[in-house]
C-alpha cells in the first residue's frame, strides 16, 4: 500500500501543498478584506518557488529526497517564519525566541547544521515524506471543512467590524444656530503628567495657556486604545472596540477598524443635522475624500497576506538597518517619511485656517489629524525640520530630548490654532484638542503598560459649563457628551471597568 501511494503520489508533492495551504488558509481568513485580484501575480510566484528550489537543491544534493526535504523546510520558513515569531511572543519564557537578533541566527544556524547533515546522510526519508504530504493535505482539509460550509455571506460577516455599547442616536430637528465643532486630533499626545514621568520635560504651560483661552482641561484623560484606527473609532463611533486594549490589534483588526471608522455613526449623525464635514486628516471617510494618502507604514489590504512572508516580513520590521550601516548604496528611510508629514502638516493647517476664514450659513464639522509629536522627529522646538542622514537621524533620535522638542513645537502649533480660531472663526465654535493615544516607545519595565493610554484632552465650550468634561474624561465620552449637551441626546456614559467587563464577556 505504501508502494503503490508512494507510486501515485510522489514525495516532492508535499513541497507544493506548503504554498496552497499558505493561499487556501489567508485565502479564507481575509476573506472580504482583500481583492484577491491584487495577489495573482503573488499566488504564480508562490506556487512556482517550491520548483525553482526543488531544481537547485536537486542539483546541490545530487537526491530528489533530500533536495524535496530541504525545500519544504525552506517554504515553511518563508511562508510561517513570521506567524512562529508573534506566536512565541505571547508564550513565557519562550518570548526571547520573537527576538530577531535570536531567532535569526539560531535559524541559520539550524539551516547550515541541517544542510551538511542532510549532505552526508544515507537514511531513507520516505516515511518523512508521507507525514508532511500527509500533514498539508490535512490541514488544506481541516481548512476547507472549516470555512466552505460558512458561506460567502458568514465569511464576510465573520471579518465585518462592530463596535459594542455603541451610543443610540435620536433623531432632533436642525439647527442651524449649533456651534461649528474643531476636533482636532495629535497623534500619540500623552497628558502633560505622563510626558513628565517619562521624560522628565514638564509641559504644562501647555495646560495653564489654554486654561487662560477657556478651555478645560482634563489632566487625567486616557484613550480605549494605544492605535490610532481603533481608539479614533471609539471616538467617532463612540462605542467599544471588541479587542483586548492591552494587546496590539492585528494587521486584520486594523483594517476592520478603519473600514468602520469611515461609516462612523457621528458622521452621519452630523450631516443629516446639516452640518457640512471637513476632512483635514488622511484617512478617507464615505464620500469624503482624505487631505493625503494614508501614510505608507500602514500599508494596503494585500500586504496583509504579502508581509506574512519571510522577506517581507524582514523588510517591513528590520529593512531600516540597510539604511543605518550602508547609507551610501540605500535611501534614507526617514527623509520620504518627514515630506510626507511635514507636507500633511501644512495642508491640514491650510484646509482650518480656510475654513475659519470662510462665513458659512451652515455649521461644520472640521476633523483634522496631525502626526504629531508621533515620529519622525521632524521638527524642533522652533519649527526647523531635521535634514540629516539616517544615521544621523537615530543619532539624534537616541534620547528623550528629539521627542520633547517636537512636543514643544506641537505645543505652539495648538495654542496657535485655538487662538486663532477663537478670534477668527465666524460662528461660534466647540474646539476639541485631543491625543488619539499615548506615548508608545517608553520603558514599560519601569512605567508599567498604562502610559499607552493617557492622551492629553482639552475642550472648549462656547455657552456651556466646561464642568461637563471631567478630570478623567474617557475618550470614547468625548462626543457622547458634546451630544448630550448641543443635541438633546441622553447618551450614557461609558466606564472603563465596564468596557473592560464588557469586552471579557465577549470573548467568553
Amino acid at each position: 500500500m505504501k508502494k503503490i501511494f508512494a507510486h501515485i503520489i510522489p514525495f516532492p508533492l508535499h513541497c507544493f501543498l506548503v504554498p496552497v495551504f499558505f493561499i487556501v488558509h489567508n485565502y479564507f481568513y481575509f476573506y472580504g478584506l482583500i481583492d484577491m485580484d491584487e495577489l495573482y501575480t503573488s499566488y504564480l510566484w508562490w506556487l512556482l518557488l517550491p520548483l525553482v528550489l526543488l531544481i537547485v537543491f536537486n542539483y546541490l544534493f545530487k537526491n530528489l529526497s533530500k533536495a524535496a526535504l530541504f525545500t519544504t523546510i525552506l517554504l515553511i520558513i518563508y511562508f510561517f517564519f513570521s506567524a512562529f515569531t508573534r506566536g512565541v511572543k505571547t508564550i513565557p519564557m519562550l518570548e526571547i525566541l520573537g527576538k530577531y537578533s535570536i531567532s535569526l541566527p539560531l535559524l541559520l544556524i539550524f539551516l547550515l547544521f541541517g544542510y551538511r547533515i542532510l549532505k552526508k546522510t544515507k537514511i531513507n526519508f520516505d516515511k518523512t515524506h508521507r507525514f508532511l504530504l500527509s500533514l498539508f493535505l490535512l490541514l488544506i482539509v481541516v481548512d476547507l471543512v472549516i470555512y466552505l460550509p460558512r458561506g460567502t455571506n458568514k465569511l464576510k460577516a465573520a471579518n465585518s467590524f462592530k463596535t459594542f455599547n455603541r451610543a443610540a442616536l435620536k433623531q432632533v430637528p436642525v439647527d442651524s444656530t449649533r456651534p461649528d465643532i474643531f476636533f482636532l486630533v495629535f497623534d500619540e499626545h500623552p497628558s502633560t503628567a505622563s510626558i513628565k514621568r517619562l521624560t522628565g520635560y514638564d509641559n504644562s504651560v501647555l495646560d495653564s495657556q489654554l486654561t487662560k483661552l477657556g478651555f478645560q482641561v482634563s489632566p487625567f484623560a486616557t484613550s480605549a486604545f494605544s492605535q490610532t484606527q481603533p481608539a479614533l473609532c471609539s471616538i467617532l463611533d463612540m462605542g467599544e472596540y471588541p479587542y483586548n486594549p492591552e494587546q496590539p490589534a492585528g494587521f486584520k483588526e486594523l483594517f476592520a477598524a478603519g473600514e468602520l471608522l469611515a461609516q462612523n455613526q457621528l458622521f452621519t449623525f452630523l450631516q443629516e443635522q446639516q452640518y457640512g464635514i471637513i476632512n483635514a486628516s488622511v484617512f478617507p471617510f464615505q464620500n469624503i475624500t482624505a487631505v493625503q494618502a494614508p501614510k505608507e507604514w500602514w500599508g494596503q489590504e494585500s500586504d496583509m497576506i504579502k508581509n506574512q512572508t519571510f522577506f517581507n516580513r524582514m523588510h517591513e520590521d528590520i529593512g531600516w538597518l540597510k539604511a543605518k550601516y550602508l547609507p551610501a548604496l540605500f535611501n534614507n528611510p526617514i527623509e520620504r517619511s518627514i515630506h510626507t508629514d511635514v507636507a500633511l502638516t501644512d495642508s491640514v493647517q491650510k484646509m482650518i485656517y480656510r475654513t475659519i476664514d470662510e462665513p458659512a450659513s451652515n455649521s461644520r464639522f472640521v476633523f483634522a489629524h496631525f502626526f504629531l509629536p508621533h515620529d519622525p522627529y521632524k521638527y524642533d522646538s522652533s519649527g526647523k525640520i531635521f535634514q540629516g542622514s539616517y544615521p544621523e537621524y537615530l543619532e539624534y533620535t537616541k534620547t528623550d530630548q528629539s521627542f520633547v522638542q517636537q512636543v514643544v513645537y506641537t505645543r505652539k502649533l495648538m495654542l496657535r490654532l485655538a487662538s486663532d480660531i477663537l478670534a477668527k472663526n465666524k460662528r461660534p465654535a466647540i474646539i476639541i484638542l485631543q491625543g488619539d493615544h499615548g506615548l508608545r516607545k517608553y520603558d514599560k519595565a519601569k512605567f508599567g503598560n498604562k502610559e499607552v493610554f493617557n492622551i492629553f484632552s482639552a475642550v472648549y465650550l462656547p455657552d456651556r459649563d466646561m464642568n461637563n468634561f471631567p478630570g478623567d474624561l474617557y475618550a470614547p465620552n468625548t462626543f457622547r457628551i458634546i451630544l448630550n449637551l448641543y443635541f438633546q441626546q441622553q447618551l450614557a456614559l461609558l466606564q472603563k471597568q465596564q468596557a473592560a467587563a464588557d469586552r471579557s464577556m465577549r470573548k467568553n
